[in-house]
């Protein structure tokens, strides 16, 4: 589950609107510049289509789930907490 979240953090992070990705054809363009090759790209548009910009909620809340399965704490307590 971690590195589901920092992939997703990295392939959002190092998004780019001109690779190559099924939202977007670059036929003309370089090199992918997202830092996990093509499949980085593929995944931050597919993200960032159907979501936009809440798309980053996504990794914060898987590295929320990740932190409370690490510290084996309860999820009642922690959206009391957050609520």
């Amino acid at each position: 589950l971690s590195s589901v979240a920092v992939i997703t953090t990295l392939a959002l992070a190092t998004y780019n609107a001109s690779d190559i990705s099924c939202v977007y054809d670059a036929s003309a363009s370089s090199a992918t510049r997202n830092l996990l090759g093509s499949f980085g790209a593929y995944w931050a548009a597919l993200l960032l289509y159907f979501f936009g910009f809440s798309a980053w909620f996504i990794p914060i809340i898987l590295f929320s789930a990740v932190r409370i399965m690490l510290f084996n704490l309860t999820w009642k307590r922690e959206l009391d907490r957050l609520l």
